[in-house]
């Protein structure tokens, strides 16, 4: 979700009270990026580098996770907006709830899922362990077909 105020926009799938209404606290085959924090600007610059990153990692293998992939594009996005990351961290500390000084702030908000190839009894993993080999095959994390 690429768009100034996306971390409040998300600040939904924190919240215990919302999984338990929604009945997601097990399972939520979801992973959820934002390009900002609660109150914050974005930059436009993240979804083209975890595109990138995602791209990558399909042509090269089914052994990345959603994970290592946000990691990837994590790096590329600091490391691209370096004056960015320095006055986020000059104002980290002053910052207060709606007038938080800092922007483009990223996050990876991951659910869970149940892997494929496991017993029912198996324990729900987070998505940032999903495998995109599965996501390449059209099989979402837990068997579900999906592409």
């Amino acid at each position: 979700y690429q768009a100034c105020l996306s971390g409040g926009a998300a600040s939904f799938m924190d919240m215990a009270s919302f999984q338990k209404y929604c009945g997601v606290e097990r399972v939520w085959p979801i992973y959820l990026m934002v390009t900002s924090g609660k109150y914050e600007s974005s930059t436009a610059t993240f979804l083209p580098l975890w595109l990138r990153a995602l791209d990558e990692a399909l042509a090269t293998g089914p052994t990345a996770t959603l994970g290592d992939i946000y990691a990837r594009a994590e790096a590329q996005y600091w490391a691209e907006n370096k004056g960015l990351l320095k006055h986020n961290a000059s104002f980290a500390s002053t910052a207060t709830g709606r007038n938080p000084l800092t922007l483009g702030s990223i996050r990876g908000i991951p659910g869970r899922f149940l892997p494929r190839h496991e017993e029912a009894t198996a324990d729900w993993v987070s998505m940032e362990h999903a495998p995109v080999g599965e996501l390449r095959e059209g099989v979402w994390p837990g068997g579900k077909a999906g592409l």
